[in-house]
């Protein structure tokens, strides 16, 4: 079994409002991370450039044009970011303490935080990507 990290809420982007204990000081859920998926959290969090970390699935087509995407943004940007590909399936765990709640799903990450993010209908992703107005 993993380590027990401690989970911020405000490391939480989109969660709902953590409960509060019973003197009404914050109360932090304690996730634990397989063995596996702590490796990349820590990597991830030691990184010295923003990591744009893209959620992706196998036989999800929406996953496979966003993470074409990310990479052609990689070789335009060179070292400017590091490009981390995340099959979800494998890392299901650090997906739901990031908040991926929808395929696929593009968070920047700094220092391990979440800075920004877009998920879910590819549709969305296609508009923002052609720099076009988004679907009404």
């Amino acid at each position: 079994m993993g380590t027990m990290l401690l989970l911020p809420v405000k490391d939480r982007a989109n969660s709902l409002p953590a409960p509060s204990t019973g003197d009404g000081g914050a109360w932090t859920p304690l996730v634990s991370l397989p063995p596996e998926e702590e490796l990349l959290y820590l990597q991830l969090k030691e990184l010295d450039l923003p990591a744009l970390t893209i959620f992706w699935k196998r036989d999800h087509e929406g996953s496979q044009n966003v993470l074409d995407w990310a990479r052609a943004c990689k070789e335009l940007a060179g070292d400017t970011f590091e490009l981390v590909p995340v099959e979800y399936e494998r890392y299901p765990t650090l997906a739901r303490w990031w908040g991926v709640t929808a395929l696929p799903a593009v968070l920047l990450l700094l220092d391990g935080k979440v800075v920004d993010r877009l998920e879910g209908d590819y549709s969305r992703f296609s508009h923002w990507i052609a720099g076009g107005p988004g679907p009404n």
